[in-house]
């Protein structure tokens, strides 16, 4: 099959992507917190972007060494240039792109390909987290809730219904947040998850836009989806290790349990979506799935 474009493009437009992501975080950095608010769309897109560009010049570039040669200098220069640990996420960006291509040129399985550019996204992850740790990221929560709540009390409200009110709320706050904290690795683990998928989403989409012929492997209907039968032993290793109710063991396995629960919950949505699109008409399925996703009522 003939090629669209000169194979030497797919590479020089993953290096003009970099190189525009790297603007919109210096603009960010040095505009201060009106320009920063007004960047946090593109800010969040440009990651994920980033490394799909690499992975589509990975398996659309030609030479595949010029894919390489300009990664491996994008790498160097960002780790040089770039203040703090934002060259080593610039890095990990990078190669999660390139593996995504990898994995989708080499016809890899989904759920392998899917733990790779996890792995290499954790990094960023891990030098987020030391910047702001969770401790101190819950702490900042706690503190702007309760002044909603404090600003949200009625004006000629007396002082000690005031303060009963407050007190009652932070309690309750306290302990909401004191689960979250207990959980917060499920909702990291979560959100790095999701980047990965929509890394791989991405690639695959550009592969097939550049017009490249390639036997990899594309995202079946979610009625169709089978998830790997290994993430029920997960899940009952994440359940084995929290019923040892030791400190950090316990917490390691309600997070492990919750991971693997919310990833097997999809495959129940997708039986669910399958024997409705086989009973009910679509006018039903909508109102269906209306129902099921109403909260509960006391």
């Amino acid at each position: 099959m003939a090629r669209p474009l000169p194979g030497y493009l797919p590479p020089l437009a993953a290096l003009a992507v970099t190189l525009v992501a790297a603007g919109l975080f210096a603009l960010a950095a040095l505009g201060g917190e009106a320009v920063l608010a007004a960047l946090i769309v593109p800010l969040w897109v440009a990651p994920p972007v980033v490394s799909a560009a690499w992975g589509v010049a990975l398996v659309a570039g030609r030479p595949r060494r010029l894919t390489l040669v300009l990664a491996a200098a994008v790498i160097l220069a960002g780790v040089a240039a770039l203040p703090g640990g934002n060259g080593w996420t610039n890095a990990g960006n990078i190669a999660a792109g390139l593996f995504a291509g990898l994995a989708i040129g080499r016809n890899w399985r989904i759920d392998r390909s899917l733990l790779g550019v996890t792995i290499l996204l954790l990094p960023a992850l891990v030098w987020a987290l030391t910047l702001v740790t969770p401790a101190e990221m819950f702490a900042d929560i706690e503190a702007q809730a309760l002044e909603l709540i404090e600003q949200s009390l009625p004006e000629g409200a007396a002082d000690g219904d005031r303060a009963r009110v407050m007190e009652e709320q932070t309690r309750n706050l306290g302990r909401f947040l004191d689960q979250m904290r207990m959980v917060s690795p499920w909702l990291f683990g979560i959100g790095v998850l999701g980047q990965a998928g929509i890394i791989l989403l991405l690639t695959g989409w550009g592969i097939r836009r550049v017009g490249i012929a390639w036997p990899g492997w594309g995202v079946p209907s979610f009625t169709r989806w089978r998830l790997p039968f290994y993430l029920v032993w997960v899940l009952v290793a994440g359940i084995v290790l929290f019923l040892t109710r030791k400190p950090g063991i316990d917490s390691a396995g309600l997070n492990l349990a919750l991971l693997a629960a919310s990833l097997i919950s999809l495959q129940g949505l997708a039986v669910q979506f399958w024997v409705t699109g086989r009973l009910m008409s679509l006018p039903l399925q909508v109102l269906s799935l209306i129902h099921i996703s109403e909260p509960t009522r006391p």
